[in-house]
């Protein structure tokens, strides 16, 4: 394991007067490789293309410069695995006291410009943080606590788990589908979906289709569904507590 030092030059925004800094890394990395990161309060954006490198690039500001250098980006890899943690100080249960009184503390922003091999798969763990994820064709698993995104162009498995967040995703090829979602809306658009078995339950929220003919069961502040098209083949599964889910197919 190692973690990147962070040289870059400073630059002062002109209006608010925050300290930028910038890390760039090419980690080398088997085309079929798992990538995880791990996230708080950070926003991220995630392509794919034709590499055999994991390009990373994380943009830290702070209005303190002191606080900017305690971000640290931990990056422990292998060919076939590499994760990558923010790590700084988490004083959300801390306050400070300067002359005039109570002051709280303010957080760096911190955002990722992420390309990855079009064949990896990916694990993203995140808090409070933003997404705008274009899929590598592997295994995609998303878990999260008040954060909200956007996943596009899925190929393959998805496993979805959001607390206090709303997520829109694409679904190019359908595989593999669940869904566990407190307090959330999910919206699925879903290309070719002939052969698959759809499974799930509302909890005081609804579940809506459109583009297919689905058979729903209303049960108690929620609603209920089971229902095989085709084959069957594929699985998709739902449980959503004090939420929607709108799945849309678009065949």
């Amino acid at each position: 394991m190692r973690t990147l030092v962070l040289i870059s030059s400073i630059l002062l925004s002109a209006n608010v007067g925050a300290a930028e800094r910038i890390v760039r890394e090419s980690i080398p990395a088997n085309a079929n490789v798992r990538f995880s990161i791990d996230l708080h309060r950070a926003e991220v954006e995630i392509t794919t293309g034709s590499v055999d490198t994991i390009e990373l690039t994380a943009y830290i500001e702070h209005p303190d410069q002191a606080e900017a250098d305690k971000v640290e980006i931990d990056i422990d890899q292998l060919p076939t695995d590499v994760k990558v943690e923010v790590i700084y100080d988490d004083p959300d249960n801390r306050m400070d006291f300067d002359f005039i009184g109570l002051r709280k503390y303010v957080y760096p922003e911190i955002r990722f410009v992420i390309v990855l091999p079009d064949a990896a798969s990916l694990n993203v763990e995140a808090h409070r943080s933003r997404f705008d994820i274009s899929a590598p064709s592997g295994r995609v698993d998303i878990d999260t606590t008040r954060s909200t995104g956007r996943l596009r162009e899925v190929r393959n498995d998805l496993a979805i788990s959001t607390q206090r967040g709303d997520f829109d995703v694409e679904i190019m090829e359908l595989h593999d589908v669940e869904v566990e979602a407190q307090r959330s809306d999910v919206r699925l658009d879903i290309f070719g979906a002939t052969d698959f078995t759809l499974i799930g339950e509302t909890h005081r929220g609804d579940a809506r289709f459109s583009g297919q003919d689905i058979s729903k069961r209303e049960r108690d502040r929620g609603v209920s569904v089971n229902q095989v098209v085709g084959t069957g083949e594929n699985f998709m599964t739902f449980d959503v507590q004090r939420g929607n889910i709108n799945i849309n197919f678009r065949n």
